[in-house]
């Protein structure tokens, strides 16, 4: 079976099998023994659903590319704020410090 990775790359070093893969899109993955999400991935033309399929291959490297769908059975109960702190207003700022006047100069 060959991998989405190889065949990309096999496409984008040889011309006839991009025309191939033009001509007749689902004959070439057959013949190429991709697996049925890669194929669909290609098929679909959505450029994120291949990107995913390709960055599945860097996180799971085959054959554990796949992983096996994970179901909750079960979940803590949500847990809710029933009650906060009162917020805290500014109601006045410190009086400005203005300097009036610098020192002299030292020469």
């Amino acid at each position: 079976m060959t991998d989405l990775r190889t065949f990309l790359s096999e496409m984008a070093l040889d011309p006839s099998k991009f025309a191939e893969f033009l001509r007749e899109p689902e004959s070439a993955i057959r013949a190429h023994d991709l697996s049925k999400e890669d194929g669909d991935a290609l098929l679909s033309g959505i450029p994120a659903m291949i990107w995913a399929r390709l960055a599945a291959y860097l996180a799971f490297p085959p054959p554990y590319y796949a992983p096996a769908p994970v179901y909750v059975t079960s979940a803590a109960a949500p847990v809710y704020v029933t009650s906060a702190a009162a917020p805290v207003y500014v109601t006045s700022a410190p009086a400005p410090v203005y300097v009036t006047s610098a020192p002299a100069p030292v020469y």
